[in-house]
């Protein structure tokens, strides 16, 4: 069998079709790099200012407090916010880039206190426990017992106590690796792979399948080539399997092999730095059934506008609240999130895969079987879709092709809930197809 899924998959590869679609992804991924290219704005902007102004804001408040100890903290508290804003200012014009990312946790750091102390004891408890090692290294000595913006606390949303904290360990991670933040417009090596299988995969990804697999049976039945294999030591259902591994197999080679020129073009200049850039992930995202909303789209339409970490849109949460994002959201390398990502992508590959192998089963003429491998796909995705951006959970194969925001949790779906349909699904068309086949007259 092992034999047979190498001789298959070189078949295929060989293929013009397998080159052709190769070309067209490189191609796609040329213009969507010159549409970022056309819409990159200066990737450094600075914080500082807005740590400055946010300190400013409660002048008037401090002024008022009756007790003078507690004055004396909140003031030196407020004015180690606004001295972090001068010292990211400082940084951006010095083009110190790391002292920039220290100055900048530290700034959120502050903020993310004080929404800390707001919201209760237990909270600010919880908030020193995870920060201290951060605390420690970008406060340059700065005690956290003298810090305190009690009673003038002016962030009381406990949402942007979550975005201070992720933000504060998004320029941690900067700052430990010497990293530069980069846009939503970024392209290197590495934000190349992650805007590939954001942008550009989930789109094609069906239709890839579809072009590499509608004729993967219904041709060798047709020339009769299929009962000379059968007629070897090999069973049906084994030739069933064997097609199905070498479609995801042919899939992946075409999918992977469209990014890889780009990919060594970029790195040849920047030596693929940013592999372990941070990039926001869901939190127990292959351990709970339950992902948080996607609002992303919502707050496009309703706000003008998303929060973004480096290059990566979160969702506001929850919906209808001026600010602030889910608790269960935090950072990863972004290597391990790329690995992750083709994990997911290879079970949406399977579940596709198996469809198009039990069309071209039950369908001799191959133009009948494209075409009704198309319309499956078209209306499952249009009747899918608005899953996307619902209230309910989005559970249809059809419309969970993009692993990077499943992993970022902005499609209504956790990557536990996904790989589990897709697992499902394909089980479901892969016994049909074989109990199918099983009595299939050759």
């Amino acid at each position: 069998m092992g034999v047979l899924i190498w001789n298959e998959l070189k078949r295929r590869i060989r293929q013009v079709k397998t080159w052709v679609l190769i070309l067209v992804l490189i191609l796609i991924s040329i213009l969507v790099i010159k549409n970022y290219k056309a819409n990159e704005y200066k990737v450094y902007y600075t914080m500082g200012d807005a740590f400055q102004s946010l300190a400013g804001y409660q002048v008037d408040d401090i002024e008022k407090l009756n007790n003078k100890n507690t004055y004396k903290i909140v003031k030196y508290s407020y004015d180690l916010l606004d001295k972090a804003g001068k010292q990211a200012d400082q940084a951006i014009q010095n083009n110190d880039m790391k002292e920039y990312n220290r100055a900048t946790t530290f700034g959120y750091l502050l903020l993310a206190k004080e929404g800390a102390e707001r919201d209760g004891r237990l909270r600010e408890i919880s908030f020193r426990n995870k920060t201290k090692g951060m605390w420690e290294q970008v406060s340059n000595g700065v005690d956290y017992d003298k810090v305190s913006f009690e009673p003038v606390s002016f962030y009381h949303n406990r949402g942007m106590y979550f975005e201070f904290l992720l933000d504060a360990q998004f320029y941690y991670n900067l700052y430990q690796k010497g990293l530069q933040d980069s846009n939503e417009y970024q392209m290197d090596s590495m934000t190349f792979c992650y805007h590939y299988y954001n942008k550009i995969i989930p789109m094609f990804i069906a239709f890839l399948v579809l072009i590499l697999m509608f004729d993967s049976i219904n041709q060798e039945h047709s020339n009769g080539s299929i009962k000379l294999l059968l007629t070897q030591p090999l069973s049906r259902m084994k030739y069933l399997i064997t097609k199905i591994i070498v479609g995801i197999l042919h899939t992946l080679f075409v999918t992977i092999l469209g990014s890889i020129p780009i990919v060594i073009a970029y790195g040849i200049g920047d030596h693929f730095k940013n592999f372990n850039y941070p990039v926001v992930y869901l939190k127990n995202s292959f351990s709970s059934l339950s992902s948080i909303h996607n609002y992303v789209e919502y707050d496009l339409i309703k706000r003008g506008e998303n929060i973004i970490i480096g290059y990566n849109y979160l969702s506001f949460y929850p919906k209808g609240v001026n600010g602030g994002i889910s608790n269960q959201l935090t950072v990863m390398p972004l290597y391990q999130f790329l690995g992750l990502s083709l994990l997911l992508l290879s079970v949406c590959i399977l579940f596709f895969v198996s469809l198009n192998v039990l069309i071209s089963s039950l369908l001799k003429n191959k133009i009948v079987a494209f075409l009704s491998s198309a319309l499956i796909t078209i209306v499952g995705m249009v009747l899918s879709n608005p899953l996307i951006t619902s209230d309910s959970y989005n559970y249809s194969p059809f419309s969970m092709t993009n692993p990077i925001r499943i992993l970022g949790g902005t499609y209504n779906v956790a990557a536990l809930p996904a790989i589990l349909i897709y697992l499902g699904a394909s089980f479901i068309l892969i016994t049909i197809n074989i109990l199918y086949f099983r009595k299939k007259n050759l």
